[in-house]
């Protein structure tokens, strides 16, 4: 076995290519909720993502944390970096066993190759998905160590993917050069072996991970502070990484179309549909328990921040603070950045009689 495979750079919780990862937010948004609840008790965090808010939240010294997210990709890599307490020499040793398996044909291979992988790293994928897979079902791995290499099988597969970091579509250019007459075409990662690698993990038991609808279990969770970033586009979250869903998942369902997605009606989200965004907030606002409710938006939202805000002080008194900022254009390859604002709507719920 290669001895050297675990020693790897270890991935990070913010390792990862997310539309819409608040990494950068993550300070002004959490000074701005701590200043104005000074409650550091319960907080939920309901749209989690990458996770990055919830572990801000746990840093700023919030005693229970809960994070939810509809989709398993998120929520078992959350599960993988704070629930994990299996022993580092028992992970190496199965990271290296699995980096060194034969590579064999299977249901990446046949779906995926030439289009989001190299052919040679899908072949790897699926001797190593399956294989973890059939470690856990026979007992020979527990929950935490399955939950572990998953989630480092994702990020080892987005790692190599050949996309800009969404699976809404995939580059067009695989098998050519990286770059050719001066002209990036594929980026080089997308070549390199596919790999896993171990994580940094942080136990803790201030943190619950759920998957599931906020909005059907809203009103199960106690917690004095909730913090909600909902899509706030057309852009539904599952269209945009339905295959790390997929890897998370495996249940190895039928894919159709150019991008290769599966069925998923159950997971499109209201907040990503004009017509329903307006409902889904006041579903979601009516059936939080909490008393101080965070609301991040954006300045391109399906909403403008004066419709939102006439939502938002239905159910108490709103606070309205902005942070203007620039981010890349739309696209690969644009270097032009453009000013948009993030919004972080407080509200302060009023009092039930």
């Amino acid at each position: 076995m290669d001895s050297t495979t675990a020693k790897d750079i270890a991935y990070s919780i913010e390792n990862r290519k997310y539309l819409g990862s608040k990494k950068y937010l993550k300070g002004w948004i959490l000074d701005t909720i701590v200043k104005t609840t000074g409650d550091l008790s319960g907080f939920l965090d309901g749209f989690c993502g990458t996770g990055v808010i919830s572990g801000e939240a746990l840093l700023r010294g919030f005693k229970k944390v809960t994070a939810v997210d509809i989709l398993s990709a998120n929520t078992v890599i959350l599960k993988a970096f704070y629930h994990c307490r299996v022993d580092k020499k028992d992970i190496d040793s199965v990271i290296d066993y699995l980096n060194n398996l034969r590579p064999a044909e299977g249901y990446i291979t046949s779906h995926f190759s030439g289009s989001y992988f190299i052919n040679d790293n899908c072949m790897i994928m699926d001797a190593v998905r399956d294989e973890i897979e059939r470690l856990f079902t026979t007992g020979e791995i527990n929950a935490e160590l399955y939950n572990y290499l998953v989630a480092g099988f994702i990020l080892s597969a987005d790692r190599v993917s050949n996309t800009i970091g969404q699976y809404d579509a995939y580059l067009k250019h695989i098998g050519s050069p990286s770059v050719k007459e001066g002209r990036h075409l594929v980026d080089t990662r997308v070549y390199s072996p596919f790999r896993l690698k171990s994580l940094k993990t942080k136990y803790t038991e201030n943190i619950k991970v759920i998957t599931g609808d906020i909005l059907n279990i809203t009103d199960s969770i106690n917690a004095d502070t909730a913090y909600y970033d909902p899509p706030y586009n057309r852009r539904q979250y599952f269209s945009n990484y339905h295959l790390l869903e997929n890897f998370a998942v495996w249940n190895k369902p039928p894919v159709f179309g150019k991008t290769k997605k599966y069925r998923h009606r159950k997971m499109l989200s209201p907040f990503s549909r004009k017509r329903d965004v307006e409902g889904a907030f006041n579903t979601l606002l009516t059936r939080t328990k909490a008393d101080r409710i965070f609301i991040s938006y954006n300045s391109e939202g399906l909403l403008t921040v004066d419709e939102l805000t006439g939502i938002c002080e239905k159910y108490g008194t709103i606070t309205l603070y902005s942070y203007p900022y620039r981010i890349f254009g739309n696209g690969a390859g644009i270097s032009v950045k453009r000013r948009i604002t993030e919004y972080l709507i407080a509200i302060k719920k009023k009092r039930k009689r």
